[in-house]
């Protein structure tokens, strides 16, 4: 195991960041990077017309469901990105209403 200011601040075991890899699915890859020590990313997702805040709660449901390691979200928020400002003002409260998200998700 390596410590670094990274491994610290995040509660992981490796210094190992996944890439957020929007638009796409990216939660069997977020449970396994977090199972594996490094810290997984949930990527913000919009594909086949479904709400991308729905999707990225069932997202995080299903990573707290698999592993009991720290993980993080990201929302792209670029102007061509036109659910950003919905995915950041519901996703936070989101988090906070559930303990689990709250003290697994560590990276937004």
């Amino acid at each position: 195991m390596i410590e670094t200011y990274i491994t610290k601040m995040f509660g992981i075991k490796h210094p190992i960041i996944a890439a957020p890899m929007g638009p796409f699915y990216t939660t069997l890859l977020t449970v396994a990077v977090s199972e594996a020590g490094g810290l997984g990313v949930l990527s913000h997702t919009n594909l086949h017309g479904k709400s991308s805040v729905d999707e990225m709660k069932k997202n995080i449901l299903y990573v707290i469901e698999h592993t009991d390691k720290p993980f993080g979200i990201n929302i792209r928020t670029s102007r061509m990105q036109p659910d950003a400002q919905d995915l950041v003002r519901s996703i936070p409260k989101f988090i906070l209403e559930h303990q689990r998200a709250r003290e697994q998700c560590v990276y937004f």
